[in-house]
């Protein structure tokens, strides 16, 4: 008898977690079609809002721009001047290299080719993240650079947002042409 007594425990212990699966579209019990409308509400407010906000840039008020940044960094001088420079010392590295193995096969002591391999290895590493650290900090100058036309022209042309194209379908005015002109 005390066992049917807590069998009948079980049993109403898991109806109600049976009961809440099949309030849930998918059986989780977690009320899924709940948080997807919610989801879907809070998005379609989140493009009403910005749609109210910008408008459809007929006012002028809330002027939207968009821009094709790799266009620019490739139309831009400073930047193939910056490439030209990293292909030249990369011939030079090339040239040492060359060099070095020439060294290290023209040694006939065994023990001494490995000491000169060790120490052309570690020179070749260290030549290679020194030409690497230097080509990095100069494209982040001109990146910092670049960006700071594009801020200025926009605000100088009353934009008040400005996108990476790649991330537009329509609905803004596409300013690349103009800033390639100004970053030359």
């Amino acid at each position: 008898m005390v066992q049917k007594v807590k069998e009948t425990k079980k049993e109403k212990e898991i109806k109600p977690v049976e009961e809440s699966k099949k309030a849930c579209a998918c059986g989780c019990g977690c009320n899924c079609t709940c948080r997807l409308k919610a989801v879907v509400a809070l998005t379609l407010a989140l493009f009403l809002a910005i749609g109210f906000c910008f408008g459809c840039g007929s006012c002028g008020k809330n002027k939207i721009a968009v821009v094709d940044v790799m266009a620019l960094v490739g139309k831009s001088a400073q930047v193939q001047a910056l490439k030209a420079e990293q292909a030249a010392k990369a011939e030079e590295l090339t040239a040492w290299l060359k060099q070095a193995q020439e060294t290290v096969n023209n040694e006939q002591d065994q023990a001494q080719k490995e000491v000169l391999m060790k120490q052309y290895s570690a020179e070749f590493a260290a030549k290679r993240e020194d030409i690497r650290q230097e080509y990095n900090q100069k494209l982040q100058v001109l990146d910092r650079n670049i960006t700071q036309i594009i801020v200025n022209e926009a605000q100088k042309k009353g934009y008040k947002l400005v996108l990476a194209k790649a991330y537009t379908l329509y609905g803004a005015t596409d300013i690349t042409e103009e800033l390639a002109k100004v970053i030359k």
